[in-house]
């Protein structure tokens, strides 16, 4: 049954549709050491440049070590609008993180994304910072992590300069996860991306999801995703959002 849901997700690989990757939500919890990983199965509507129907498929797997966490995610996105459906948006992410202290971690990331969805023909992105425990208890623990970024970006629009656009911004973000029963689970991460020499051009995302666990490796989600960036991409509308339902599985 394992061997069977791991080709099927392969298969379907698709992606979360937001410009911005919430990796917050991404990592999977583990008291153990060793290899881990998740697939996601969901259905979304969303507004975008106008109302989508997606599904969506979403994958990773990661290593942890007492001190070390290596985490990569791979996806693409089935959607469809209207009478048409496109297979348009891709990306893959690699994310490194080294324990310090029970404070303090250090993060390091790279990605490559394509979205013609939302105007985005090829985004490279590197950066690292630090990543702080504000608080844990038994059934809430919060972190922010104060992270710069360099964004290299080409985009699809014949109005948009042939020459890409390579910046430096800061990537911040505040995330908690309350575990409201032993079962269910509230999650939520916000982001904060200016860019230091043009303050004007943002980026806030915002997402949250309820988790209900079913059975030990079967768990439902309920939740959605808020992004507002206040330069897009031409053509491209400055908020976009999407409401989500999900089947995840872990191994």
């Amino acid at each position: 049954m394992k061997e069977r849901l791991v080709v099927l997700a392969l298969l379907l690989s698709s992606v979360l549709q937001a410009q911005i990757v919430n990796m917050e939500e991404q990592r999977i919890v583990t008291n153990t050491t060793g290899w881990a990983g998740e697939l996601k199965f969901g259905l979304t509507t969303s507004k975008e440049v106008q109302q989508v129907l997606n599904l969506i498929t979403e994958n990773q797997l990661q290593y942890k070590t007492k001190k070390d966490l290596y985490l990569i995610r791979l996806n693409s996105k089935i959607l469809k609008t209207n009478a048409n459906t496109m297979t348009d948006n891709t990306f893959i992410h690699f994310r490194y993180n080294r324990k310090f202290s029970d404070l303090l971690r250090l993060e390091a990331f790279t990605q490559w994304q394509h979205n013609r969805i939302t105007g985005i023909k090829r985004r490279y992105l590197i950066g690292a910072g630090p990543r702080f425990k504000v608080l844990e208890t038994k059934n809430f623990n919060s972190y922010i992590g104060l992270l710069g970024m360099y964004e290299y970006e080409l985009e699809y629009s014949p109005e948009a300069s042939i020459i890409p656009l390579q910046v430096i911004r800061s990537s911040n973000y505040t995330s908690f996860t309350w575990r409201i029963l032993p079962n269910i689970k509230l999650i939520n991460t916000t982001y904060y991306q200016p860019r230091p020499d043009l303050l004007n051009d943002y980026r806030v995302f915002s997402q949250a999801s309820l988790q209900f666990g079913i059975t030990k490796r079967l768990s439902f989600e309920f939740g959605g995703w808020y992004l507002f960036d206040n330069v897009p991409a031409p053509g491209v509308p400055k908020k976009t959002y999407a409401i989500e339902n999900f089947l995840k599985w872990k191994f």
